[in-house]
């Protein structure tokens, strides 16, 4: 089981209750203050208070994303397009986070999380912040917290923390500094928690396990498709919009009896479809794969043995007929590969290189790392 599942969720949400916790005590003082009326010209806006109003704004980000990456999932899952549509996605994410910090101000606006918090966002001097700073803050803002460069990360956030007038390195690049502007909402207390829980649920609860996932490929059956390391987009919603084809590289859980040799723990297995339902395939050593009698164009050769194994010495293998709702799969590295045709029932010993449909999660469609080797799959 992939441990970021566990801890990223569990990392996010300390975060926004030590954040609940700390910003309450913030909010007293503020309040304190703004009704006593005794800072003089602009009240700078704490670290405590901007990370809840992050909070906010983080979650606005991620559920307009994750709308985005759904829509694109849908559409490629049509086959219309190909898996370069997830390129696009990415390049209009990365726009989508740089507007939505930036935009706003073009009409005199806040975000939603500064909004809450009754904080804004202004040039030093105390004039409202036009569109080009905002929009130079917000490139900053995301090379420092969308690609989380940890260690100018925590310089950023300690800055923040002890500078005098509360700037972080984004509002010194930009000449920029927040302040309060009116007494914060008392929904503010309430939003980190409540957003560290949305975003967990947004991302590991509807993302990632029915839309879609990156997977890191572990091992050498794929070779030469995947290599160790390569990291690939896999299309969860693909077998809800069109059926299996052949040649689908896909990820599934592996049945029983492939567990026979290869425990299963957790990992999805990737694997090459070669036999779709209904169908009858042969293995013919040094001869080629047979579906429904005809031999299979395939770049990847054939593996060496005969499949199923004859009755006979010298009698012609028979074919194999594939159950309607399963499919016969292989590795592209054919001699290094644990398929279909050697998975063995426990119990009995017999042969049973069935993959259930059910057991498929998803359609690996684009590979995008390393950067020189991205392509289609």
């Amino acid at each position: 089981m992939d441990s970021t599942v566990f801890i990223i969720p569990c990392a996010l949400i300390v975060a926004a209750v030590v954040t609940t916790a700390l910003v309450k005590v913030s909010m007293r003082r503020v309040i304190a203050r703004l009704r006593r009326q005794t800072y003089e010209g602009s009240m700078p806006a704490g670290f405590w208070i901007r990370t809840a109003a992050y909070f906010i704004d983080l979650t606005t980000i991620v559920l307009i994303k994750v709308i985005l990456l759904a829509a694109t999932s849908l559409i490629e899952a049509t086959r219309v397009v190909n898996g370069y549509i997830w390129v696009y996605a990415l390049a209009v994410c990365v726009c989508i986070h740089v507007a939505y910090f930036a935009v706003p101000y073009k009409f005199g606006r806040q975000t939603c999380g500064k909004a809450i918090a009754g904080i804004a966002l202004e040039k030093t001097n105390g004039d409202p912040t036009g569109l080009g700073r905002a929009f130079w803050r917000s490139v900053a803002l995301f090379w420092l917290f969308a690609l989380v460069l940890p260690l100018v990360l925590l310089i950023d956030m300690v800055i923040l923390a002890v500078h005098p007038a509360k700037r972080s390195l984004h509002d010194f690049a930009a000449g920029t500094r927040v302040s309060h502007m009116r007494m914060p909402s008392r929904a503010l207390f309430y939003a980190p928690v409540l957003c560290a829980v949305a975003i967990t649920l947004f991302v590991f609860a509807l993302l990632r396990p029915l839309v879609v996932q990156t997977f890191q490929i572990p091992a050498t059956s794929m070779i030469p498709t995947l290599v160790p390391g390569d990291r690939f987009v896999t299309n969860k919603m693909q077998y809800f919009i069109s059926p299996l084809q052949r040649y689908d590289v896909i990820m599934f859980i592996p049945p029983p009896p492939a567990q026979r040799l290869v425990p299963y723990r957790g990992e999805l297995w990737c694997k090459r479809v070669i036999g779709l339902p209904g169908e009858t395939i042969a293995i013919r050593k040094g001869k080629g794969i047979y579906i429904n009698g005809k031999r299979l164009d395939d770049p990847y050769g054939t593996p060496e043995c005969d499949w199923p194994p004859p009755l006979k010495t010298g009698e012609t293998p028979q074919g194999y007929t594939i159950p309607n709702d399963a499919c016969f799969v292989l590795g592209d590295n054919r001699s290094q590969s644990y398929d279909s045709y050697m998975w063995t029932d426990a119990a009995s010993g017999q042969v049973s290189p069935d993959l259930p449909l059910k057991n498929i999660r998803g359609r690996a469609t684009f590979l995008f790392a390393p950067f020189e080797r991205a392509r289609m799959l």
